[in-house]
């Protein structure tokens, strides 16, 4: 392109960087291949663009994952990027009305760049946009360079169920250009949103009834049978700590990444006399062998619960041992759940909520089940009924 690469890298950094804290992006290869999202961007559906775009693909820093999902076309005089990105509304914010949030937040977007004197902002228009007969609250903006234009155009999309999920969705349209280049008409990003759906809150990520082996989503046997057994036995799935010399704790892992999603299982202890740890985690971060993310334990014999964060091993008490009477005690079985939906974890045993608490350190990860407890605790588990559905 003969109208400076220099600046039009100057310009979509400034902006990008104004948008979000955005890690440094890699073209990726063109989309005519499948784009698979999982994780925080799985729970998105949205119409892949036509020929000649190219997903722009994120180079996360240890511990960081994609926030957002990005195409970009380059051609014709023009350099287009297509971007959406999931985001959270605050807990200040909760309860406020969707045009109320959209006004603070564009707001927000032109103060930091009228703060950017050296970048050219010159001009910035408030709409509504009616795509596909929805409206849309919107943000245009305009910058010019040394030898670029950039047409700057956001727009936010809140689900019907946003008063649950607490969760809307930012699109964002850059066309840089040449001055003498009229901007590139709205008619594909109006596509592109018009096609973007969310996966609803329940809809089921992953089950099993553990009725069928053949057909299992957790591993069928154990990796290690002198530390723990692992399986399915009569219709259930088992779990049990064998090991007595470590207080570790043993997990079957859930396939796929999820960021915002709900785990159910009914669980119950074979003995009664058992001191082992029921565990649920969501988030599940495994590198280096060491665990990260969300845990919850449950202790059936005392009817006491735990909810915990890892951070690669070290353990981070959000509630630390408490007492519960929603939790039954010795065999009886417990339908436990624990959420990851946003900032917010919640716990929950047979309907009840046991705590909710808000921390934002984990965004995605495998869910998982599993035991653990005192050396000595070698209880056996027993597990049915497990579901992940989308939060």
């Amino acid at each position: 392109m003969g109208y400076g690469i220099r600046t039009l890298r100057w310009v979509i950094v400034s902006l990008v960087a104004i948008i979000a804290a955005v890690i440094p992006p890699q073209v990726g290869v063109a989309v005519q291949e499948p784009v698979a999202l999982e994780g925080l961007l799985g729970e998105m559906i949205i119409a892949l663009p036509g020929p000649g775009w190219q997903r722009v693909e994120a180079r996360p820093e240890p511990g960081q994952v994609p926030r957002w999902f990005s195409m970009r076309q380059t051609g014709d005089r023009h350099e287009v990027t297509f971007s959406v990105e999931p985001r959270e509304v605050v807990p200040i914010l909760r309860g406020v009305s969707p045009d109320e949030i959209a006004t603070r937040t564009f707001t927000v977007f032109e103060d930091q760049r009228r703060e950017r004197t050296d970048q050219g902002w010159d001009r910035f228009q408030r709409l509504e946009r009616d795509i596909g007969g929805l409206r849309y609250p919107a943000l245009s903006s305009h910058a010019v360079g040394p030898q670029v234009v950039l047409d700057g155009h956001e727009v936010f999309f809140f689900p019907e169920d946003f008063p649950t999920r607490q969760r809307f969705y930012l699109f964002t349209w850059m066309d840089i250009h040449p001055p003498d280049e009229a901007p590139r008409a709205l008619t594909e990003f109006d596509a592109l949103v018009a096609s973007f759906r969310v996966r609803p809150v329940g809809e089921v990520l992953a089950s099993d009834d553990f009725d069928r082996p053949e057909t299992g989503i957790l591993p069928p046997r154990s990796d290690n049978v002198a530390r723990y057994l692992r399986g399915h036995v009569d219709g259930e799935y088992l779990i049990q700590k064998v090991e007595t010399e470590t207080d570790n704790s043993y997990v079957a892992v859930v396939p796929g990444v999820h960021g915002n999603s709900l785990t159910a299982v009914d669980a119950r202890l074979v003995s009664e006399d058992d001191t082992t740890n029921i565990y649920l985690y969501c988030r599940r971060v495994f590198n280096n062998n060491v665990t990260s993310g969300y845990r919850l334990g449950v202790d059936p014999s005392r009817g006491r619960f735990r909810l915990v964060r890892l951070d690669q091993g070290p353990i981070v008490a959000l509630v630390d041992w408490r007492n519960a009477d929603a939790i039954q005690r010795g065999t009886d079985s417990n339908h436990l759940e624990l959420s990851c939906s946003g900032s917010t974890i919640t716990a929950s045993a047979n309907g009840t909520v046991l705590t909710s608490v808000e921390d934002s350190t984990y965004i995605q990860g495998t869910a998982a089940i599993g035991v653990g407890g005192f050396p000595l605790a070698t209880g056996e588990v027993r597990f049915d009924n497990l579901v992940v559905t989308q939060r």
